[in-house]
């Protein structure tokens, strides 16, 4: 096992990244023809992302590797007041082409928070399957309930005090 916050060594885009990495992993076979075995889990994990200025917190995750694939036992996470949870599968055809097979179910989950421009939290499902590297990318099906967004600056709702002296119009 080791302690998550070593992430920050290799990547600008996490900060205050805490939590246990556990994995018991096995990888044999070729490039083309990998077989996997063994468990990985993610506890107490959070992260800090500033692009997006959000944190995710409570982040747990177990998941077994089989022959060709990796298999999301369960995934759940929480952002702002909501949570997301993931199910499915990473098949490695080849290590270096990647398929996906994966459920995302959000509840208000905190997506982005950047100040004075866009805040937005998502509920719904959605499943991403195919190919990550492929030019036709992978496929999308959406079945949001519910979305709520806060985008632009926040409004200034005093009035504008007048520039001009007497008698002279505000410019």
């Amino acid at each position: 096992s080791t302690d998550l916050n070593v992430v920050e060594a290799f990547t600008r885009n996490l900060r205050r990244v805490r939590g246990t990495l556990r994995a018991d992993v096995s990888v044999e076979g070729t490039w083309d023809a990998p077989k996997l075995g063994g468990t990985l889990s993610l506890q107490n994990a959070s992260a800090m992302v500033p692009g997006l200025g959000v944190r995710y917190e409570d982040l747990e995750a177990t998941a077994h590797l089989s022959g060709d694939t990796i298999v999301i036992d369960s995934l759940a996470v929480k952002s702002g007041d909501g949570s997301l949870r993931a199910s499915g599968g990473i098949r490695l055809g080849t290590l270096t082409k990647p398929t996906l097979d994966l459920t995302l179910r959000a509840r208000r989950f905190r997506v982005i928070d950047t100040r004075r421009f866009l805040t937005l939290d998502a509920s719904g499902t959605v499943v991403l399957t195919g190919p990550v590297f492929a030019r036709s990318r992978w496929v999308m099906a959406a079945r949001p309930n519910t979305t709520r967004a806060k985008i632009g600056p926040r409004m200034n709702t005093r009035k504008p005090r007048p520039s001009g002296g007497p008698g002279r119009p505000g410019s």
